[in-house]
């Protein structure tokens, strides 16, 4: 690989984008993922007439359908084989989709700790395709992705930009019997005293109870028909 002088010598950070193209407006979502894969696996040409590598790839959020450990399994398959290079994500999507993501890397350093040893959690950059976008906007991000072409500055800020320490709230929930339809942002149920099941799970901006959680929720169930799909991939809702 051709080095970057901006990395003292060191080759660019391995980027891993998560990208959900059965997800809110589909068509958007399906031109996202393939501009990135257009973008990662590259070469670039510099402004000294040399060539630079992008060496990356995209995650199927989908596919957890079909395998739930997906998201976990990608982030430890690409620690192992890019060794002591470093490591970048670019979430797509909105508060849901950063949360769930940031959930399954904190997962996947509690899996295997070994694997990030001294090692400083990798920076997380945001491209704002959801329906909410709090965190990145509150984060400089922008509020909304207006043109997929754009993505190539998402990719860019993502690289050079300076890391921001951002806080994570840690939630436990402890209930009588086991739950099927916690957010996917909660883990697997763990015994707890009393013969009860808990469930833990983080949150970066915020959490919501009484009738904005109600709403939320009703929202969710919304889409979750065939009439609300149609709404949602329409950007309607």
């Amino acid at each position: 690989y051709r080095f970057w002088s901006h990395y003292g010598g060191k080759p660019p950070p391995y980027v891993v984008a998560f990208v959900n193209s059965r997800s809110g407006n589909q068509t958007v979502a399906s031109a996202i993922k393939a501009q990135l894969e257009l973008l990662l696996r590259r070469n670039f040409s510099n402004t000294d007439g040399s060539n630079t590598f992008l060496a990356g790839e995209v995650c199927e959020l989908s596919l957890v359908r079909e395998n739930p450990r997906h998201i976990r399994e990608t982030i430890l398959r690409t620690r192992r084989a890019i060794g002591a290079r470093s490591m970048r994500f670019l979430v797509c999507g909105g508060d849901g989709t950063v949360t769930w993501v940031l959930q399954e890397i904190e997962e996947s350093k509690n899996e295997c700790p070994e694997l990030f040893q001294g090692e400083v959690d990798p920076p997380i950059g945001i491209v704002p395709a959801g329906t909410g976008n709090d965190l990145a906007r509150s984060l400089g991000w922008g509020p909304k992705l207006r043109r997929v072409s754009d993505l190539v500055n998402y990719v860019s800020w993502m690289l050079n930009s300076a890391n921001v320490p951002l806080d994570q709230w840690k939630v436990e929930l402890t209930f009588d019997n086991e739950q099927s339809r916690l957010p996917a942002a909660f883990s697997d149920p763990l015994p707890a005293p009393g013969g009860k099941v808990k469930y833990t799970g983080y949150f970066q901006n915020y959490l919501s109870v009484g009738m904005d959680a109600a709403v939320t929720y009703g929202v969710e169930r919304a889409r979750s028909n065939c009439f609300g799909r149609c709404c949602f991939k329409c950007g309607v809702g």
